[in-house]
């Protein structure tokens, strides 16, 4: 199984996503996986114009930047991994710009599938094979990803890719700076390494052990009294 990770922080291997992804990825080789990653912020990739030269011209985008050689490779994964710090319930921009910039990739032309109007992946392309969507945030709630989560469902649906599941990390900072040995931490990394052996195993991971990897490291009082302290 081949993964393509793309790391939405800004931060790149300082961050809390690279850290909550550490124990995953590691797993995820282990188990067979080939792995590639990249920082979006080591990457040149400019908005979608919204011209649709790519559209007109069979494909072919007028921008020439990084996602020149990057598209081929998000077409041709067998699991595409987002990851992503929450910004404001959704992707970081530089992000989403690169999913914005998949368009090329979509016929133009409209078609009812399940009673939903789609624009299907071209004929002459392949089309991810499946997404799985690694989100951290500094709220305490894991409710905060919902939006997120949804809409990452809502690709999947559109692109005819399979939602592979959803490895979230409320009150992220917490899990970053408790030591490895740590109770809660060594049961949210065992879990970590369990979703690894799942996805490449089966495709998925499973409900049980998405919720393992959400759980509660700290009391929410406590939490935003920590929180807090840095501001």
């Amino acid at each position: 199984m081949k993964l393509l990770v793309l790391n939405g922080s800004p931060n790149r291997d300082k961050g809390n996503t690279h850290k909550f992804l550490e124990p995953f990825l590691a797993e995820a080789v282990k188990a067979g996986a080939e792995v590639e990653s990249h920082f979006v912020a080591d990457l040149d990739i400019k908005p979608c114009r919204g011209c649709f030269s790519c559209w007109k011209s069979g494909g072919d985008c007028i921008i020439e930047d990084d996602m020149c050689w990057l598209l081929p490779r998000i077409a041709a994964a067998e699991v595409l991994v987002l990851g992503a710090p929450l910004y404001i319930y959704h992707l970081p921009a530089a992000l989403k710009a690169i999913i914005d910039r998949t368009i090329p990739l979509t016929s133009p032309k409209q078609e009812v599938v399940e009673g939903e109007s789609r624009h299907l992946t071209r004929e002459d392309q392949q089309g991810v094979g499946s997404i799985l969507l690694v989100s951290v945030c500094g709220f305490w709630e894991t409710h905060n990803f919902d939006h997120l989560s949804a809409w990452t469902e809502t690709l999947c649906r559109a692109s005819n890719a399979q939602f592979a599941g959803k490895l979230l990390r409320p009150h992220a900072y917490v899990f970053s700076h408790m030591p490895a040995l740590a109770p809660g931490k060594a049961k949210v990394v065992k879990a970590l390494k369990q979703a690894a052996r799942e996805l490449v195993q089966d495709g998925v991971v499973s409900p049980e052990t998405e919720v393992a990897v959400a759980a509660e490291l700290m009391g929410q009082a406590a939490y935003l009294k920590l929180a807090n302290k840095s501001w």
